[in-house]
């Protein structure tokens, strides 16, 4: 592993990547309502350009969620992230992050992608459900993994349903999201 580690072209295969989301990008540039953008490689963990994938849910009439489940359960099986950064309030969207393709790959997702947002799924919404308590503040998180225990930091801000802010790991903070 170390071998490998340091004998790695890390600029070749974010050439490499950055070919395969542009071929996805361009596949779905077609489909009207869609909008792709590239977020550059960034810092020294999981160095990878990653593909966001937005559109308007009422709209398409779908959330980046429905089609991510009907990727993920129906063949050839596709794992997509959901959408990440802070989308509109009407928007959803997808994130790929190429690292875990293998040549060939974004040709089937690319085509995967634009038959589904093509003819999206229709996902009825279903009303948000008054919150039983308002989760605002700051949280430390003790989580246990098999090999060692870590203290997370989770920032969170609470609007109805909705939930904001930072997750705060040992290494690196990220946006979240959720309800």
């Amino acid at each position: 592993a170390a071998e490998a580690w340091t004998k790695r072209d890390y600029e070749a295969e974010i050439r490499v990547w950055a070919s395969w989301i542009d071929a996805i990008a361009k596949r779905l540039a077609p489909i009207a309502g869609v909008t792709t953008s590239v977020t550059p490689v960034e810092g020294l963990s999981n160095r990878m350009p990653l593909l966001q994938i937005r559109w308007d849910k009422a709209k398409l009439g779908t959330t980046g969620e429905a089609v991510a489940n009907l990727l993920f359960e129906s063949e050839p099986r596709i794992s997509l992230f959901p959408a990440r950064g802070k989308p509109g309030p009407d928007e959803t969207g997808l994130t790929i992050g190429p690292y875990m393709m293998a040549p060939g790959d974004e040709k089937v997702v690319a085509e995967r992608l634009f038959a589904v947002l093509s003819k999206p799924p229709r996902v009825e919404e279903k009303p948000k459900e008054t919150p039983a308590a308002d989760l605002s503040g700051t949280w430390d998180v003790r989580i246990e993994y098999a090999a060692g225990v870590s203290t997370h930091r989770l920032d969170i801000r609470q609007r109805g349903s909705d939930l904001d802010g930072t997750h705060q790991g040992d290494f690196v903070a990220r946006d979240l999201r959720g309800t």
